[in-house]
């Protein structure tokens, strides 16, 4: 399943969100982009709650600090409304629509928020509830990142739960899995599932490769890069899982938090693929005391699902940073990415996946948050731009902009307007700023272009007043 629109109401700092992400062919992945402080965590922990069942919503709203009812000055009663929609389609290509309403109201007897949920699957103009028990949770693979260190990859899962998959969301210091333990569980399972009892020692090498494979079209993000892009460069031995580049052959927890950070979410995510693919398996194990036999993974560019990152420039270098997005796309073509970023360089990175994302701002507006959409073309776009665009930052200094104003305002006197203390002046600022970066001096053209007009269309407005007179 993947997410065709959300809506929130009344959630934190936020009086409604409405985000559509339906397409003809599916679903656009997300980004969120803004400044601290706008609620994008809060917006991408409202979609981890209301992905998930009553009980395990309850339980992630018990890890925030604070109400996650919006409060204002009129002090009235309210909800908390999360309302995901949703969409499956089967091997027939038949869509099936689903609705999960999540409210959080506050029970005024026990003092503390609590969760009602709401389940619908809404086709063809007609309504079918769902108890609990009865929605097809086993449909909905989530998996959430929050903007902790993702580093640590120590933890040890035995089965999907959705809680567990999207916990580092609201508890940052919480580590993921351990990326060596998967590795091997995937080649075991691969070795001993009933298609493969007549080729185990192949299998182990299809499963080296294809992992291999991924984290090395994730690692080698340029030229430049200090990954090599060769098979042997990833490998997994006796005592971990070890890496070669410049500086040599190093184990995974010896490498710089961005590679660590980056290798270990990739195994996390293929990790939880697995075991929701074993969920039946698994809790008939459960059931039944036997072991049984589990499915492979298979190829990982099917694996889908919805995975959600908070802050995903997180201790990369620029490098990273720029190509992150479309490598994780390219790895995971049919997972829907919902992500937020504080970065220029990430958010430039959506305009490589064509037609794949859309971006939404989180801006303050008279006086209160909310999210817009960005409908300008990003691909022309530099990252100072983008900087000034999303993030209200001037990527020149006030002392600049102001030499910039004076400059133009002496410019448009001309040769005949400049005498004495402007001449001076102008050629001061003229040599002054010859020596700022070239994108300052095409904002200054751009500045003195638009002086112009004004300036001719107020010359061409008096001479219209003065005929018609």
């Amino acid at each position: 399943m993947y997410i065709s629109k959300l809506t929130l109401t009344n959630m934190r700092c936020y009086k409604e969100v409405i985000i559509d992400l339906e397409k003809d062919d599916g679903a656009f992945s997300l980004m969120l982009a803004g400044n601290n402080g706008r609620g994008k965590s809060a917006i991408l922990r409202s979609i981890a709650m209301g992905l998930c069942d009553k009980a395990s919503a309850g339980s992630l709203l018990r890890e925030m600090l604070g109400d996650f009812i919006r409060k204002d000055e009129t002090k009235v009663d309210r909800a908390a409304i999360i309302t995901i929609h949703l969409k499956e389609k089967d091997e027939n290509n038949e869509t099936a629509n689903y609705r999960i309403k999540t409210t959080i109201k506050t029970n005024k007897t026990l003092g503390f928020e609590v969760v009602e949920q709401e389940l619908k699957q809404t086709d063809k103009g007609k309504e079918k509830t769902f108890k609990q028990e009865e929605f097809p949770w086993n449909k909905i693979l989530v998996i959430g990142y929050g903007a902790g260190l993702r580093t640590e990859g120590t933890e040890d899962y035995g089965q999907f739960f959705s809680a567990d998959a999207v916990y580092s969301l609201f508890k940052y210091s919480w580590p993921l899995q351990n990326p060596e333990l998967i590795w091997r569980r995937l080649r075991e399972v691969a070795r001993d599932s009933e298609d493969n009892k007549n080729e185990k020692s192949n299998v182990g090498n299809l499963v080296d490769k294809s992992i291999k494979d991924c984290l090395l079209e994730i690692l080698n993000l340029s030229e430049n890069s200090s990954i090599k892009n060769n098979e042997d460069d990833v490998k997994l031995e006796n005592n971990g899982i070890f890496i070669s580049s410049d500086w040599g052959k190093q184990e995974l927890s010896a490498l710089g938090d961005g590679y660590r950070g980056l290798t270990t979410m990739i195994m996390d995510i293929i990790s939880w693929q697995l075991l929701m693919k074993n969920n039946e398996v698994i809790l008939k194990e459960l059931a039944t005391n036997e072991a049984g036999i589990w499915l492979p993974l298979g190829q990982i560019k099917k694996c889908s699902g919805i995975v959600i990152i908070d802050e995903i420039e997180k201790h990369l270098h620029p490098k990273l940073q720029r190509f992150v997005i479309k490598k994780l796309k390219d790895v995971f073509p049919k997972i829907q990415f919902i992500i937020s970023s504080h970065s220029p360089l990430c958010v430039a990175g959506t305009a490589d996946v064509e037609n794949e994302y859309l971006i939404y701002r989180t801006i303050a507006e008279n006086g209160s948050n909310c999210v817009e959409r960005w409908r300008g073309e990003l691909s022309g776009l530099r990252t100072d731009q983008i900087l000034e665009h999303f993030f209200q930052v001037p990527y020149i200094n006030e002392g600049t902009l102001l030499d910039m104003e004076n400059y133009s305002h002496l410019y448009l006197l001309g040769e005949k307007g400049r005498k004495g203390k402007n001449k001076k002046t102008f050629l001061e600022l003229t040599e002054k700023l010859s020596k700022t970066s070239q994108s300052q001096f095409l904002e200054l053209e751009n500045k003195l272009l638009d002086k112009i007009i004004e300036k001719q269309s107020e010359i061409i407005e008096r001479k219209i007043e003065d005929d018609n007179d």
